[in-house]
Protein backbone atom coordinates (compact mmCIF):
# COMPACT_ATOMS: atom_id res chain seq x y z
CA UNK A 1 0.00 0.00 0.00
CA UNK A 2 2.75 1.92 0.93
CA UNK A 3 4.09 1.68 -2.70
CA UNK A 4 1.30 2.15 -4.29
CA UNK A 5 0.89 5.94 -2.29
CA UNK A 6 4.06 6.25 -3.26
CA UNK A 7 4.31 6.05 -6.96
CA UNK A 8 0.79 7.81 -7.04
CA UNK A 9 2.66 10.82 -5.50
CA UNK A 10 5.85 10.71 -7.28
CA UNK A 11 3.84 10.56 -10.53
CA UNK A 12 1.13 13.54 -9.77
CA UNK A 13 4.42 15.85 -8.65
CA UNK A 14 6.53 14.78 -12.00
CA UNK A 15 3.56 15.38 -14.20
CA UNK A 16 3.18 18.66 -12.58
CA UNK A 17 7.10 19.00 -12.84
CA UNK A 18 7.32 18.23 -16.61
CA UNK A 19 4.35 20.60 -17.59
CA UNK A 20 5.30 23.12 -15.89
CA UNK A 21 8.53 24.06 -16.70
CA UNK A 22 11.02 23.65 -19.65
CA UNK A 23 14.96 24.00 -20.11
CA UNK A 24 16.50 23.54 -23.90
CA UNK A 25 18.29 20.09 -23.86
CA UNK A 26 17.27 19.14 -19.92
CA UNK A 27 15.88 15.45 -19.52
CA UNK A 28 13.35 14.94 -17.50
CA UNK A 29 15.45 13.64 -15.26
CA UNK A 30 17.44 16.24 -14.55
CA UNK A 31 14.15 18.57 -14.46
CA UNK A 32 12.86 16.47 -11.20
CA UNK A 33 16.32 16.20 -9.66
CA UNK A 34 16.35 20.25 -9.94
CA UNK A 35 12.51 20.82 -9.00
CA UNK A 36 12.99 18.83 -6.03
CA UNK A 37 16.41 20.38 -5.04
CA UNK A 38 14.84 23.69 -5.38
CA UNK A 39 11.52 22.35 -3.48
CA UNK A 40 13.87 21.13 -0.55
CA UNK A 41 15.44 24.51 -0.71
CA UNK A 42 12.64 26.15 -0.33
CA UNK A 43 11.16 24.03 2.09
CA UNK A 44 13.95 24.91 4.41
CA UNK A 45 13.60 28.35 4.13
CA UNK A 46 9.62 28.73 4.47
CA UNK A 47 8.82 25.63 7.05
CA UNK A 48 5.19 24.82 6.70
CA UNK A 49 3.29 27.47 9.24
CA UNK A 50 -0.11 26.78 9.88
CA UNK A 51 -2.64 29.43 10.45
CA UNK A 52 -6.49 29.67 11.09
CA UNK A 53 -8.52 31.99 8.89
CA UNK A 54 -12.09 32.65 9.02
CA UNK A 55 -14.18 30.37 6.63
CA UNK A 56 -17.24 31.87 6.83
CA UNK A 57 -18.63 35.25 8.61
CA UNK A 58 -16.96 35.25 12.19
CA UNK A 59 -19.84 34.90 13.99
CA UNK A 60 -23.85 35.50 14.11
CA UNK A 61 -26.86 35.30 16.77
CA UNK A 62 -30.00 33.86 15.38
CA UNK A 63 -32.60 35.88 17.40
CA UNK A 64 -35.18 34.45 19.41
CA UNK A 65 -38.41 34.25 17.69
CA UNK A 66 -42.50 33.56 18.71
CA UNK A 67 -45.08 32.96 16.04
CA UNK A 68 -48.76 32.83 16.84
CA UNK A 69 -51.73 31.31 14.82
CA UNK A 70 -55.16 32.65 15.86
CA UNK A 71 -57.30 29.75 15.33
CA UNK A 72 -61.31 31.10 16.16
CA UNK A 73 -60.84 32.40 19.75
CA UNK A 74 -58.17 30.72 20.44
CA UNK A 75 -54.33 31.78 20.19
CA UNK A 76 -51.45 29.21 20.08
CA UNK A 77 -48.02 30.85 19.94
CA UNK A 78 -44.57 28.44 19.26
CA UNK A 79 -41.52 30.45 20.77
CA UNK A 80 -38.04 29.41 18.83
CA UNK A 81 -34.75 29.89 21.17
CA UNK A 82 -31.96 32.02 19.58
CA UNK A 83 -28.72 30.96 19.43
CA UNK A 84 -25.02 31.95 18.42
CA UNK A 85 -22.96 30.35 15.65
CA UNK A 86 -19.97 30.27 16.84
CA UNK A 87 -17.06 31.41 13.79
CA UNK A 88 -15.78 29.14 11.51
CA UNK A 89 -12.24 28.47 10.73
CA UNK A 90 -10.12 26.57 8.61
CA UNK A 91 -6.22 26.44 8.24
CA UNK A 92 -3.91 26.99 6.06
CA UNK A 93 0.14 27.14 5.23
CA UNK A 94 1.29 30.69 5.37
CA UNK A 95 4.29 30.10 3.99
CA UNK A 96 3.00 28.77 0.44
CA UNK A 97 3.53 31.77 -1.31
CA UNK A 98 7.05 32.07 -0.55
CA UNK A 99 8.10 28.65 -1.03
CA UNK A 100 6.94 28.85 -4.65
CA UNK A 101 8.46 32.51 -5.12
CA UNK A 102 11.55 30.78 -3.96
CA UNK A 103 10.78 27.46 -6.07
CA UNK A 104 10.63 29.82 -9.12
CA UNK A 105 13.51 31.70 -8.49
CA UNK A 106 15.48 29.14 -7.93
CA UNK A 107 14.38 26.88 -10.85
CA UNK A 108 14.86 30.10 -12.88
CA UNK A 109 18.58 30.50 -11.56
CA UNK A 110 19.03 26.92 -13.19
CA UNK A 111 18.21 27.82 -16.60
CA UNK A 112 14.36 26.63 -16.69
CA UNK A 113 11.54 28.82 -18.01
CA UNK A 114 8.02 28.94 -17.04
CA UNK A 115 5.25 27.06 -19.28
CA UNK A 116 2.37 28.63 -17.19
Amino acid sequence: MKKIVLLFTVTVCCTGCGLGWTKPGATTEELHRDYYQCEREAAQMYPAWMVQDYRVDPRYDIPARMDCDKQGDRVSCTSMPGFYQPPLFQMRDANVPNRDRVMNACLRARGYESTW
